[in-house]
């Protein structure tokens, strides 16, 4: 039977329609498919776009870095304070007396402003470069609900301001944590038998910019504990069963400092600005070593003149300080003796005014001439190349080649002398209380 035209056509338009629902509904489902395996398998499937290593402006910063730094690893050196260029009293090469190459915000990359976190490749430079004292601001995004610490890089006015994609989500976990991420790019850099340095003592600074509730409470302890779990890579490199004392909670805090640098070949300190003290009074059983974070701070960290994120003014002697490179551009020469005459036995770091910028030459040299043991540099720097020349120089630089350099004598801390009683004259001998015989 022959078909008429209006009905061959309305036929063919409806095989036509037919065929654009079949493909159009194939593509929906095939979307919805990619869609809930990506969801499911994100991190065997990432989006490339969202990976930030490949953006310009990250691979333009790495450029930059490397172009700055090109060189200076080959030259680097381990300290040897038997054979140093400059000979120290050996009752004087106490840690103290020695200054330390170190590096701000460890972990990051740079630029300041939106720039990247990329802790393996920022740690690594740093490490080859020569930093031997890492420092990692700690804070939290968000609520103080269920906060979580995290690395976080802030401007003057307490703003965020690394790059969004490598920044990360704003509530980190055990598993993505930035800090942990940190500990372990130490660990295989800095302390890997590979780096002519390695053997330097490493000395991570652990400063934190807020807290989520009194610094005694327990969700302040567990965000304490978290940090304390996330810096497990380092636990074996950590002061433990020492032969030269004990230092676990800050409890030989002077002796530290004393003892001779070379007792610390290979081993990582752990500096802070928080009171940890609480999980002193925390029940037993509660947190375990690897979870108790004052368990495992040496050394704590007062200021004097400007407060820094949680830091507290002394109460009684203290052996560490954290404050501004500022602090130490406006001191009365009148004062300046006082002052290095107090500093000999704390051991001092100081970070820049606006977080935004590295400290100057001259800010560098004054700080160094109190006897500040570490003004760390940004390997960021936007004028890394120039800002940072007066570090690197093979001729006239800070540590062109060691990343330890010991402090002039007039700065040194000199331990006090043994005396040793002389032998009595024979004259006061009393032969034991008996009376001599008369001649």
């Amino acid at each position: 039977m022959k078909l008429s035209a209006p009905i061959l056509l309305s036929q063919l338009v409806y095989m036509f329609i037919l065929a654009i629902f079949v493909i159009v509904s194939t593509y929906v489902v095939q979307r919805y498919i990619d869609s809930y395996l990506n969801s499911q398998e994100a991190f065997q499937n990432p989006d490339p776009s969202q990976d930030y290593r490949s953006q310009a402006n990250y691979k333009r910063q790495m450029a930059s870095i490397m172009t700055h730094f090109k060189g200076v690893s080959g030259r680097r050196k381990g300290f040897n304070p038997n054979s140093s260029q400059e000979p120290v009293p050996e009752d004087e090469r106490c840690l103290v007396n020695y200054y330390a190459l170190g590096c701000r915000i460890a972990g990051y990359l740079g630029p300041f402003m939106d720039g990247y976190l990329d802790p393996a490749e920022a740690v690594a430079i740093a490490s080859q470069a020569g930093c031997r004292v890492f420092v990692i601001d700690i804070d939290y995004m968000g609520s103080t609900k269920n906060a979580y610490p995290r690395i976080v890089v802030r401007d003057r006015q307490n703003k965020s301001v690394a790059e969004t994609v490598s920044n990360g989500a704003e509530k980190q976990t055990d598993k993505n944590s930035n800090i942990r991420q940190v500990a372990d790019a130490i660990a295989l850099n800095a302390l890997q038998s590979s780096l002519p340095q390695s053997s330097d003592p490493v000395i991570l600074v652990l400063n934190f910019l807020r807290l989520p509730g009194s610094k005694k409470s327990d969700v302040t302890l567990d965000f304490y504990s978290a940090v304390a779990r996330n810096l497990e890579p380092l636990y074996q490199y950590m002061l433990h069963n020492e032969s030269t004392g004990t230092y676990n909670r800050q409890s030989q805090e002077g002796r530290l400092l004393t003892n001779p640098i070379s007792s610390y070949s290979g081993k990582v300190l752990v500096f802070s600005n928080a009171d940890t003290s609480g999980f002193r009074d925390a029940p037993a059983g509660k947190y375990t070593a690897k979870q108790d974070l004052d368990f495992l701070v040496n050394l704590r960290l007062y200021y004097n003149q400007s407060k820094i994120g949680v830091t507290e003014s002394p109460q009684g002697q203290v052996f560490g300080l954290l404050e501004k490179v500022g602090d130490y551009q406006i001191i009365p020469s009148d004062r300046k003796d006082q002052i290095i005459e107090r500093m000999k036995l704390q051991w001092t770091i100081v970070l820049p005014n606006d977080p935004a910028f590295s400290p100057t030459k001259e800010e560098f040299e004054k700080a160094s001439s109190f006897g500040v043991n570490c003004v760390p540099i940004a390997i960021w720097d936007e004028n890394i190349g120039t800002n940072q020349d007066y570090i690197f120089n093979a001729r006239q630089g800070v540590f062109p080649v060691f990343s330890i350099k010991a402090k002039p004598a007039e700065l040194r801390y000199k331990k006090p002398r043994a005396i040793v009683p002389p032998t009595p004259s024979q004259q006061l001998d009393a032969k034991g209380g008996s009376l001599r015989q008369p001649i």
